[in-house]
């Protein structure tokens, strides 16, 4: 998606990725491969006229910041439901002590509203790896919000604004535009591209997994998960649970049965193939997975886990949600209700609501980054992009 933003906005492409470069030939976008060795990186760019540079992703890791320091650049936040009250507990989850003294003796930590917080695993490896990348590419992030050393950021909604300007953003460097990947979804559902595929992966629930087993601020997730699977099971209801990219399937084999099946992530997953899953199920489930984007633009029904009253699930800090599970006892009235086909007037009406507060998506996303882009350029360099 972020090629087909490139490709309309006339932008070249800046990657280490064999793959991307090929990518971008197919699509008619101009791409020029860097190699991954620091100082070989380093000296191709300096033979390339760049006058600005897009970001996308994580910005914490050192190529990009090095990007962002020595270009212009804006950084562009993807699917995000994390508001004010989500960052406040956030900041509050407990980190190993061992490992956030070492890293911030080590200059590898960042800050959130003025505290340190780890942003590496908590491992001797991962401490090497992220040490190697300070040494080699230079400063970091000073906060855990992406930008840091960006001269715009573009976040989704007005309702993650305040996040960034309490973590040190200026205002002025803030612009809410919308969904990169929105506008992807928004195109090609309009063109009817998708087709869903007989592939036996039909189900009456459909939920997306995130690995959230591994943070100490969600000791419940798979308790919860397991009660909903029970309660798939007496209902009858076939479950198909697709697993996040860093998920490790051997942590969700306990939930396999003729009523539950795995959905593995592989390398060449698209999005199309989650939107096939989204098209073939009854009512979508999750946390907050950025997945959920698909089904509210899809108008499906769309239930939040949230047997533990979780911080993850971000949209019920600023938005009413009709189906917000918070008691496995209300699963089956809520199950019915959502994948009842008389009432889908009623849920299409919720999530067209729930959209309206999040941001704008109405496929010009790009349009809108690009406007704000050639603006900075034209007052700051004299330079219309």
């Amino acid at each position: 998606m972020f090629l087909d933003f490139a490709k309309k906005c006339g932008y070249g492409v800046l990657t280490c990725e064999q793959a991307v470069v090929q990518e971008c030939q197919r699509k008619g976008v101009r791409a020029v491969r860097l190699p991954r060795d620091p100082f070989r990186f380093k000296r191709v760019l300096r033979k390339i006229k760049i006058s600005f540079v897009v970001l996308a992703g994580d910005n914490y890791y050192g190529m990009r910041n090095y990007l962002a320091r020595w270009y212009p650049s804006a950084f562009i936040q993807g699917i995000s439901w994390k508001g004010m009250p989500f960052w406040k507990k956030r900041v509050n989850w407990p980190d190993n002590p061992f490992y956030l003294k070492l890293h911030r003796c080590l200059g590898l930590t960042a800050t959130a509203f003025g505290k340190s917080k780890l942003i590496y695993e908590s491992s001797i490896r991962e401490t090497c790896r992220a040490l190697a990348s300070r040494i080699f590419w230079g400063t970091r992030n000073k906060t855990l919000m992406h930008g840091s050393f960006s001269d715009l950021v573009f976040l989704q909604g007005e309702w993650e604004r305040e996040v960034w300007i309490r973590n040190g953003i200026p205002d002025k460097k803030i612009k809410t535009v919308g969904v990169i990947k929105a506008d992807w979804i928004v195109e090609n559902l309009l063109k009817n591209i998708f087709e869903a595929p007989d592939d036996g992966n039909s189900s009456d629930v459909l939920f997306f997994a995130q690995p959230l087993y591994r943070y100490s601020g969600e000791a419940h997730y798979l308790e919860e998960l397991g009660l909903v699977v029970d309660e798939c099971r007496k209902m009858g209801l076939r479950l198909l649970i697709k697993l996040h990219p860093r998920d490790d399937v051997s942590v969700y084999k306990q939930f396999e049965s003729e009523h539950c099946r795995l959905v593995e992530h592989h390398k060449d997953w698209r999005d199309a193939d989650n939107v096939a899953l989204i098209q073939k199920t009854k009512v979508v489930m999750t946390k907050g997975s950025s997945s959920i984007l698909v089904p509210l633009l899809l108008q499906k029904p769309v239930m939040y886990l949230d047997l533990f009253d979780s911080d993850i699930v971000h949209l019920k800090h600023f938005l009413t949600l009709r189906f917000l599970l918070t008691r496995i006892e209300d699963f089956r009235g809520m199950y019915s209700f959502a994948a009842a086909p008389e009432n889908q007037p009623v849920v299409k009406e919720h999530q067209q609501e729930i959209l309206s507060k999040l941001g704008r998506f109405d496929g010009q996303c790009w349009q809108r980054i690009k406007t704000e882009i050639e603006k900075f350029l034209e007052i700051s360099q004299g330079v219309k992009a």
